[in-house]
């Protein structure tokens, strides 16, 4: 449940940080934490803080940004000797 909420908060941030990354999820774990939805889950707020700091890490493995590729320049056809 945590993981797909904070997935889903995640992908619909444009150009987010780790810093907006990690307060999204809090913010997410917050309002689960204060709708008593964690209640039998046995995770203390402690556990939630390392789960914050994994989801920030894979989230961060997976948005990467990729380095632009060179555009490679084709070279105009010369006409072939007859």
């Amino acid at each position: 449940m945590l993981a797909d909420s904070c997935e889903a908060a995640l992908r619909s941030l444009a150009e987010a940080t780790p810093e907006l990354a990690l307060g999204t999820i809090n913010k997410i774990f917050k309002a689960r934490w204060q709708d008593q939805q964690l209640v039998d889950s046995q995770l203390t707020r402690e556990d939630l803080e390392i789960l914050a700091k994994v989801f920030v890490e894979v989230w961060m493995q997976f948005h990467h940004k990729r380095i632009p590729y060179p555009t490679a320049t084709i070279p105009p056809s010369r006409p072939k000797n007859m």
